[in-house]
């Protein structure tokens, strides 16, 4: 059996990798329910690779994306990610930033939820952004199919933050001169 390769997506080698990372939003209109007991949940994706096995507790919700993959959320990053749009479907509302897997090698981290999360050679990492499209501390795994099958290129905003890059280091620029 290969060993995976153990990846810390908090350390500062992978800061400045999120910071420069593409901006996606996820298109998929997802299923979901809040757990009322809790229960244990393996999240597998679409080619049988087993991402995370996890108990989940009460209140949190359990996402299903259109391909069948399972995943758990608190309650309050819940709310404030998606938007019901009745029926038990949810629209995601907003924006990650993530990159293929830069090791070529299976990789494992840490979730941000305390357990272990796995991911293939073909995996993404992704975070989630925070005031002017900077990457936040919630980091994770995305695979590949999945995140095919789930996210758009956020067009417009990447301009935006090419645009908010170009002011900033002309204003950068300009305090140089100055000095």
């Amino acid at each position: 059996m290969t060993e995976n390769r153990i990846v810390d997506l908090q350390s500062g080698e992978f800061d400045e990798r999120f910071l420069y990372a593409p901006l996606w939003q996820k298109k998929a209109v997802v299923e979901a329910r809040q757990v009322t007991e809790p229960e244990f949940l393996d999240t597998v994706l679409a080619n049988g690779f087993l991402e995370t096995s996890r108990e989940v507790p009460l209140g949190h919700w359990i996402i299903t994306n259109p391909g069948g993959e399972e995943y758990a959320v608190p309650d309050e990053k819940f709310r404030s990610r998606y938007e019901d749009i009745g029926g038990g479907k949810f629209k995601a509302k907003g924006l990650i930033r993530a990159y293929s897997n830069p090791t070529g090698e299976k990789v494992e981290i840490t979730a941000p939820w305390g357990e272990k999360q796995y991911g293939d050679t073909r995996c993404l990492f992704a975070t989630t952004i925070g005031e002017n499209f900077e990457p936040t501390e919630d980091r994770y795994i995305i695979g590949y199919d999945e995140f095919e099958e789930t996210y758009e290129w956020a067009h417009a905003f990447n301009i935006l933050v090419q645009i908010k890059t170009l002011v900033e280091q002309a204003e950068r620029a300009e305090q140089e001169d100055k000095q």
